[in-house]
């Protein structure tokens, strides 16, 4: 009943919740690095990447703030994760902050105060409008939400019963893991040391209770606060397995304030493993979500969660229950640890294990927007048509009847029991089991160098029942479930117990089988040309297990392809596989991944485009104005699809096209090379490109010289005939034209100009051969030069030819003193000297002719006399003149 206000300078420990800007893309997220099969898997993230990625901006961070600060109260931590702002107030500023009223409960019956003080808020917190869209929800303003411990203890045999003991007995206790609490009760250290000296446990570093760090999430430590065997409880069990690990008691003080802890669970990021014994029930669902959006942060940064799933049966989610607690049974984020009933012989060795009636099992039916069948709870004996959370996901030892020895008030004392127990018991085996893995290689660093499971659901579920690893419980029950059918243990899942009691030892070597995972994917070479292969190599942590490790193989590209696994054979820690490539048009950078046990590693290979290997021109000297032919070869064939290769000339005296395209499956391309009349030796370079491959090649271009020298006619008469001559190129001439010198080698018989030019472009120029006369046929050669090279042709110039022999009288009386004269006609004047006509006569004893006549220089005529005799009959004879090859004749008549 209502007692009063509650005392206005009284402070309280306020705790507001921001939503995640995106819920949807963290719990993907989440999901993500949880799962075994994930390339995420494990690649956990840090409360400021939380934030900075998924949570509440700063603008409205620090509007909540401001808004908390300007009613008097003292913020003590903003949350990294931006889920959460913890602040200290005092009731009147809290009242005025939030809108409400504080009183004061008590619980009076006959009059009489029968129970503790409770304090609430009597009207609904209400903040303003401009706020509580980013605030969905204010803890610490009641304690009516008060946490329901689930009794537990840690019996001596319980490494020996879950196969701890091996590792315990070789030095595996704990050391280097961090394991937290989450406590909201008063507790003793002092219990620990008797623990510690009863058991027999290794001291740790500094002394017994050295390596317990006190976290007070409000500024209350409830080592000193009133003890309740709770929070005993869970330190010792803890302990009782990883006696040398370091324990963190997130200690709530009694404020009762699950928001507040978890906000700092997160923020602290320091605790690998955490461990909850408590149920919790709130009349406001934004809590739930409030207290989900903390374990999603904490999953995000590879903090593995459970809570003890409850000792009521499955009356815990059961709303018409006075045990109903369905958080954080409903959170598929949290692992929940169910109870067994066992029995040990005094070794500690298992005789018999049956689902306890007590364990919390089944389903919770509400509309918390999270509590759905998570995609991880799947399996052997899993139901799939119940579309909520179900718990248990493991079971430990439970039942107070197996006699749990847990020291309360500095005495030891025997029979407690409850999933209490049996969640810290099961974070100290994780620890050791964790230190045993990270020994071996099998819990490699993330990035930023934690070795953590996180979210260890995902995991547990995918061994899907393996016998190696849980002790498969088949009796016991632990009441009726909300779709009115009996919770029973079967094989396989069950509502009991999960997948029951874990076989540490199994676990670990489970792990280690699979982890193993690749720590690199090499190449060599590392850049390839395209069409031909190189060799990968996969690189393990740790050598592969009994019967190999398949790593799955994938390429991010068609130019590269893979195999799609490779397998690893036992106690090797590589193996190599062949990467095929195909022709590309251009360097190709390719990713390829390796993949086994949710570790994926990556590395890339360059698929080199075809190289240039060489550009060249045939012929590789060529008279400018004149065209070459290039060939462009590739080192390689080019792709399907051809190959374009630009190209490109050094001097503007050699032309070359753009590009020329090497077509698809071949190796080489010819081009066209078109050069200019040059004046002098021009020495080009053509050089081919594609993308960062190119080559060069040289072409020199020469100038045009001489080719032919041809007169025109080759054979004239001298002094006569005016002869033309041609001089031919091997090309065009220059721009300033070309100048060839020309020679005779007989003047007196021929002539020619010094020199001729042959014109712009012009491949040939004429010239004039001037024939002199001479007394006999002579062959004068023409020759034009230009620089060293020179060609030449000949000109046949004849003596005067013979045109006309005539005889004056033609008919002469032999006995007669008629004389008669011979003129000898030539076609052009005699040379110097002279012109020498050979003389004949058929008949020289009737008609006498001298010898030979001279015709005088530069005369045509010359005569001569003919000398006859009587004849006794008429006769004709021929007179002959003849000079230079050529002959005239005339005959002669003598009569008697």
């Amino acid at each position: 009943m209502p007692i009063g206000a509650k005392s206005q300078d009284e402070v309280l420990h306020v705790s507001v919740s921001l939503p995640y800007r995106n819920p949807e893309a963290m719990q993907v997220f989440v999901n993500s690095v949880s799962d075994p099969k994930s390339p995420n898997y494990r690649k956990f993230i840090s409360p400021k990447e939380i934030g900075a990625r998924f949570g509440a901006s700063p603008a409205e961070v620090k509007r909540i703030s401001d808004y908390l600060a300007g009613y008097g109260m003292k913020v003590h931590l903003v949350a990294d994760n931006r889920l959460a702002i913890l602040a200290d107030a005092t009731v009147s500023q809290a009242q005025a902050a939030f809108n409400t009223s504080i009183e004061e409960f008590a619980p009076i019956q006959g009059g009489m105060l029968v129970g503790p003080k409770r304090f609430s808020f009597t009207t609904a917190p209400n903040l303003p409008v401009s706020i509580n869209k980013s605030a969905f929800y204010v803890g610490g303003l009641e304690n009516f939400t008060q946490p329901k411990a689930q009794s537990a203890l840690t019996p001596s045999q319980l490494r020996t019963l879950y196969s701890v003991s091996a590792a315990y007995a070789n030095g595996i206790q704990g050391q280097g893991r961090t394991v937290g609490i989450s406590n909201f009760v008063g507790y003793r250290l002092s219990n620990v040391n008797l623990e510690y000296s009863q058991f027999n446990l290794p001291t740790p570093s500094g002394g017994v209770t050295k390596n317990i760090i006190i976290q007070p999430i409000n500024g209350m430590d409830g080592s000193t606060t009133a003890e309740n065997a709770e929070g005993d409880i869970d330190i010792q069990t803890v302990l009782a397995v990883a006696p040398l690990c370091t324990l963190i008691v997130y200690d709530d003080g009694g404020d009762s304030d699950l928001i507040g802890t978890l906000t700092k669970e997160a923020q602290d990021n320091k605790a690998d493993i955490i461990s909850e014994s408590y149920g919790w029930f709130s009349g406001d669902p934004s809590f739930y979500v409030a207290a989900h959006n903390q374990h999603l942060a904490m999953s995000a940064e590879g903090i593995t969660y459970m809570c003890a799933s409850g000792d009521q049966g499955t009356t815990v989610i059961d709303p018409t229950s006075k045990n109903f607690t369905p958080y954080p049974d409903e959170d598929p984020d949290v692992l929940i640890v169910g109870g067994t009933t066992v029995g040990v012989n005094g070794a500690g060795v298992r005789a018999s294990e049956v689902g306890w009636t007590g364990s919390g099992g089944g389903w919770v039916v509400s509309t918390d927007p999270f509590n759905q069948l998570p995609a991880y709870q799947k399996g052997k004996g899993v139901p799939t048509n119940i579309p909520y959370r179900l718990v248990p996901d493991v079971a430990l030892d439970s039942d107070p009847a197996t006699g749990y020895q847990i020291y309360v008030q500095g005495q030891l004392q025997a029979g407690w029991g409850g999933t209490s127990c049996a969640s810290p018991t099961f974070a100290g085996a994780l620890a050791v089991c964790e230190q045993q893995i990270i020994a071996q290689g099998g819990l490699p660093k993330n990035s930023a160098g934690k070795q953590r499971f996180g979210r260890i659901q995902d995991l547990l579920y995918s061994f899907n029942g393996d016998a190696t690893v849980f002790f498969d419980v088949i009796s016991g029950s632990n009441g009726t479930l909300p779709n009115k059918n009996p919770s029973n243990a079967v094989a396989g899942w069950d509502t009991v117990t999960g997948w029951d009691p874990v076989i540490f030892s199994g676990f670990v070597n489970k792990v280690l089988a699979q982890s193993g995972g690749p720590s690199t994917v090499t190449f060599s070479p590392t850049s390839v040309l395209g069409g031909t292969s190189t060799v990968g190599t996969v690189t393990l942590t740790a050598a592969a297990p009994v019967g190999g490790m398949t790593v799955a193989l994938t390429s991010n590209s068609s130019a590269a392809t893979v195999p799609s696994t490779i397998t690893v054979n036992s106690g090797k820690t590589s193996a190599t596989f062949t990467v095929n490539t195909t022709a590309q048009t251009t360097d190709t950078t390719v990713k390829i991944s390796a993949t086994a046990n949710g570790t994926t590693v990556s590395s890339t290979l360059v698929v080199q485009a075809p190289g240039v290997g060489t550009v060249a021109a045939a012929p590789s000297t060529v008279t400018g104005g004149t065209a070459a032919t290039g060939t462009v070869t590739l080192n390689s064939p080019a792709p399907a699809a051809g190959m374009t290769v630009t190209l490109t000339s050094s001097s503007t005296s050699v032309t070359v096209p753009a590009s020329v395209k090497v077509a698809g499956g071949t190796s080489s391309a010819t081009f066209s090379i078109t050069t200019k009349a040059v004046a002098s030796n021009v020495s080009a370079t053509v050089t081919a490109k594609h993308g960062t491959s190119t080559t060069s090649g040289s072409l020199t271009v020469i100038p045009a010289t001489v080719k032919s020298i041809a007169v025109s006619p080759n054979t004239a008469v001298g002094g006569k005939t005016v002869v033309g001559g041609t001089v031919t190129l091997t090309g065009p001439a220059p721009s300033t034209g070309t100048t060839i010198t020309l020679s005779s080698s007989n003047t007196g018989a021929a002539t020619v100009p010094a020199m001729v030019k042959v014109a712009s472009g012009a491949t040939s120029g004429k010239f004039t051969v001037t024939t002199k006369a001479v007394g006999t046929t002579t062959v004068v050669t023409i020759t034009g030069k230009f620089g060293t090279n020179s060609q030449s042709g000949t000109l046949t110039v004849q003596s005067p030819i013979i045109s006309a022999l005539v005889l004056k009288p033609a008919t002469v009386k032999g006995i007669s003193t008629t004389a008669v004269t011979g003129t000898v006609t030539i076609g052009s004047p005699a040379p110097a000297g002279g012109l020498n006509i050979s003389l004949s006569s058929a008949n020289m004893q009737v008609a006498n002719v001298p010898q030979s006549i001279t015709i005088a220089a530069g005369k045509t005529t010359g005569t001569f006399s003919v000398s006859h005799v009587g004849v006794s009959a008429q006769a004709t004879i021929s007179i002959t003149a003849s000079s230079g090859g050529t002959s005239k004749s005339a005959v002669l008549t003598v009569t008697p």
